[in-house]
């Protein structure tokens, strides 16, 4: 039986033996007790016994679906973040349920399969991918067999990214609240994240450079406290702010990650913005601006903070309403230009040499026709265009 020794703060610690990690490395599990009387240590004793004994070393065939998790969670406890401690931690408690009494020698695809069935009546396809790749990564690690299971396809979100006139529009409704305007100027204009926005001191902001190298997380406890390193290494930057945004941000902005996004959701009730949008998506206006501007793909991953492209291809650059219409506006001159150039001319030498009955007209070939359709209706949009504007419009010719 592990004994408790008694801190310099006059708590009581004990550790036990749990084992190795893959490289071999001893881990150990500890208890603290903060009562520092002998009822403290008593009680921290007991913590380390029952949790030995629930963990001693069950060979992996007689091994439960619930011991091979629980022990892969302590095994990575000290290596991974604390909020993905605590995900895996809901994971066990909620979803893995079912199994939890079913040894992993018996286990088969059918039932994995079945457990799966199960969850896709109330769990979106992602969150069961997390689930299940927590289930399969214990499994793996005690050495059990994997398995061929079909997930829940996809439905596409529909995603809004907000455009400069949204942007301008929340801006100007969150004026006199500095906490959140903070975070929206740090977010819009920085991409920063609302972890590594939440866990900014005075002394990371130098002039228009903010240095990000820590986030704010959340722990098994549910306590927000902030961890000395960012999501990935990729995440550890320097951004580079307008002058003008970094006059407005005020740090610290005491603020959770939580509180950004509840504060951020009651402003998007009365900003006057035709769609709503979430906080993230204000990462999502700062990649759609870069490409939109012509900025290459590694420059904006590693502003950014992005280990590869594929997320920030497949999620994160969007079209810009505006911006989509000004390029529509381009591509409708060019088209305009061209026809008017090519076709005119060959119309006029058709009407010279047409004969005026009706089954002359079929021997205009079909893309003829087709094509100046095409320019008619080309041509019809950029009159109507002119007659909005109160003037007339220079094509370029190409």
């Amino acid at each position: 039986m592990a004994k408790a020794k008694k801190l310099k703060s006059g708590s009581w610690h004990c550790i036990v033996y749990a084992g190795k990690d893959e490289t071999g490395k001893r881990i150990y599990k500890s208890f603290t007790v903060r009562d520092p009387t002998k009822k403290g240590k008593k009680e921290c004793e007991r913590l380390a016994a029952e949790w030995s004994a629930a963990h001693q070393d069950v060979p992996s065939g007689q091994m439960t679906v619930q011991d091979a998790v629980r022990r892969y969670i302590d095994i990575k406890a000290k290596v991974l973040s604390p909020s993905t401690i605590r995900g895996y931690e809901l994971y066990l408690k909620r979803r893995i349920r079912p199994m939890k009494d079913k040894k992993i020698e018996d286990l088969t695809q059918t039932e994995v399969q079945q457990w799966i069935n199960g969850l896709s009546e109330d769990c979106t396809p992602k969150y069961i991918k997390n689930v299940y790749g927590l289930l399969a990564a214990a499994l793996a690690y005690y050495g059990a067999r994997r398995y061929d299971v079909t997930f829940p396809s996809t439905a596409p979100r529909p995603t809004y990214t907000p455009c400069d006139d949204d942007i301008r529009l929340l801006l100007d409704h969150i004026r006199d609240r500095p906490q959140l305007l903070s975070c929206v100027l740090l977010a819009a204009f920085g991409s920063m994240r609302r972890g590594e926005i939440c866990a900014l001191q005075p002394q990371d902001m130098d002039g228009d450079r903010i240095r990000v190298c820590k986030s704010m997380v959340r722990d098994i406890d549910g306590y927000w406290h902030t961890r000395p390193m960012a999501k990935t290494d990729e995440s550890n930057r320097t951004v580079i702010l307008p002058p003008q945004v970094t006059d407005m941000v005020i740090l610290p902005v005491r603020l959770h990650p939580e509180q950004v996004s509840n504060r951020f959701r009651r402003a998007m009730r009365s900003c006057g913005c035709e769609r709503r949008f979430r906080f993230h998506d204000l990462r999502h206006y700062y990649v759609s601006i870069a490409h939109a501007l012509g900025i290459p793909d590694a420059y904006v991953m590693q502003m950014g903070g992005w280990r590869t492209d594929h997320v920030m291809h497949r999620v994160y650059r969007d079209t810009l309403p505006d911006v989509m219409a000004k390029e529509q506006d381009k591509l409708t001159q060019h088209f305009t230009g061209s026809f008017c150039k090519t076709f005119c001319i060959d119309d006029k030498k058709q009407q010279k040499s047409a004969d005026p009955h009706e089954e002359d007209q079929a021997l205009v070939s079909p893309e003829t026709r087709v094509n100046a359709a095409l320019f008619d209706h080309a041509s019809t949009r950029e009159n109507s265009r002119n007659r909005a504007g109160g003037g007339t419009r220079t094509h370029t010719k190409s």
